[in-house]
């Protein structure tokens, strides 16, 4: 009950955190804002690595959440704004690989020191070990450079060209590119820059739909894919095999350790392959996979046993498989595309918009997971796999492909009407 409790107050701050960093990083910068996020974290994180008593540790996990959030919703769109098109999907994709390895030591480090017998060491060192990313991050942060867009859209010509040459190098190409970048954004809906200051901003178009595929894209990420089964009840899904705890557990382990290796492939994909094929395929093979396990899983309860090793070993096959899927797929693209898709002056609500939809699916799809998994069993495999294979129909049929446009492009994209056209970067690129 108190685990559940403090898993919560998390949740909720990492919310409220991401509503806060769209204003916050619009006010002070991308940098600033995530330097604020990183330091409220680890406040959190180090006030709730001493907690004394369950108020406090609450309290302090509501607080690291945060952070986190005002962090998570900022950092792919700083990224994105400093990166290059051509590699853009991989730098941001390249972030959500530490997310991976998150989830694998977030597994490790409590298994082991569970075994330790030691109940103060098996709770409190897991939430210490956050303290040293957290520490490194806010350390890095404070040398690397503003976003050249963002300092434009507030009318700081001579402090972006200076950041943007600090970013590539120095020459007259770097020069042309830059007032290149100036006249992109002066030509926006939303933002008018003329001697240095920002005028009037005017309504970008088809702002709704672009919050549409944000929500979308994570709820398939999270609720679709059913990915709380395996991320929060891992160990359960194996012990429907016929293993033991200890085996599950092992298991489970290994699995999330190959769902960390396989935001790799996902990072070196997406600028080679493109946006829409690798989600599209991801969600397919993630709904395949699930309901092949749904269908061993019935074969199971035919032979009323869980001890044939044919059946247990595809099974386990199955749920590896699909975690290669996930990862290399949703996990590392769905925070590609919220990074992109949005205006100058609502990408960071992009951002909030992102992270408040996958924390919201991430703990309705854990909730679910939770009740249906102990009320139909292995059952629970045909519903989510059948919800994945509906959201590879769903991102087929709505999502344009990005890859290789500026973001000044992609907002061409929106205002050309082929918005739903998975050709929309080809037919942009004729028009020009």
């Amino acid at each position: 009950m108190g685990y559940a409790a403090h898993s919560h107050q998390s949740l909720q701050g990492m919310i409220a955190g991401a509503i806060l960093g769209g204003p916050i990083a619009n006010r002070v910068g991308r940098l600033r804002g995530s330097l604020i996020g990183a330091i409220i974290a680890l406040l959190g994180t180090a006030l709730q690595a001493a907690a004394q008593n369950l108020p406090w540790l609450v309290s302090c996990r509501f607080l690291s959440g945060l952070g986190v959030g005002i962090s998570d919703s900022i950092i792919p769109i700083w990224i994105s704004e400093m990166a290059p098109s051509a590699t853009r999907g991989g730098d941001v994709a390249f972030e959500m690989i530490f997310a991976g390895l998150g989830v694998m030591t977030g597994f490790w480090i409590p298994y082991g020191t569970s075994q330790s017998g030691n109940n103060a060491l098996w709770w409190r060192l897991p939430m210490c070990i956050p303290l040293i990313p957290l520490i490194f991050n806010l350390s890095v942060l404070s040398f690397l450079p503003e976003t050249p867009r963002w300092l434009l859209s507030k009318g700081k010509q001579e402090r972006g060209l200076k950041e943007y040459q600090r970013i590539y190098g120095s020459g007259l190409h770097v020069d042309r590119a830059f007032q290149q970048l100036v006249c992109d954004m002066s030509s926006q809906y939303d933002v008018v820059i003329t001697d240095g200051c920002e005028r009037k901003r005017h309504r970008a178009p088809n702002v709704g739909r672009r919050f549409a595929l944000t929500v979308i894209l994570q709820t398939t990420n999270t609720f679709f894919s059913g990915f709380g089964i395996l991320l929060s009840f891992s160990s359960q899904v194996f012990a429907l095999s016929g293993l033991s705890v200890k085996t599950s557990g092992i298991l489970a382990g290994c699995n999330l350790t190959s769902y960390a290796a396989f935001f790799l492939l996902g990072f070196a994909t997406t600028d080679k392959v493109g946006r829409r094929p690798i989600l599209i395929l991801g969600a397919l093979g993630c709904g395949v996979m699930l309901l092949i396990v749904g269908i061993l899983q019935a074969l199971m309860d035919m032979e009323g046993s869980t001890s044939n090793p044919s059946l247990g070993a595809a099974t386990i096959a199955c749920i590896f498989l699909y975690t290669a899927c996930h990862a290399s797929s949703y996990a590392s693209l769905s925070w590609v595309y919220p990074s992109e898709i949005f205006p100058q002056s609502l990408r960071t609500y992009g951002g909030t918009a992102s992270i408040v939809s996958f924390a919201t699916g991430n703990a309705l799809s854990t909730f679910l997971a939770s009740y249906l998994l102990s009320t139909i069993g292995g059952h629970v495999f045909f519903l989510f796999g059948s919800l994945s294979l509906l959201a590879s129909f769903t991102l087929w049929a709505i999502l344009p492909e990005v890859n290789g446009l500026s973001l000044e492009e992609i907002d061409e994209v929106f205002r050309s009407g082929v918005i739903c056209n998975p050709k929309a970067a080809r037919l942009l690129r004729r028009r020009a």
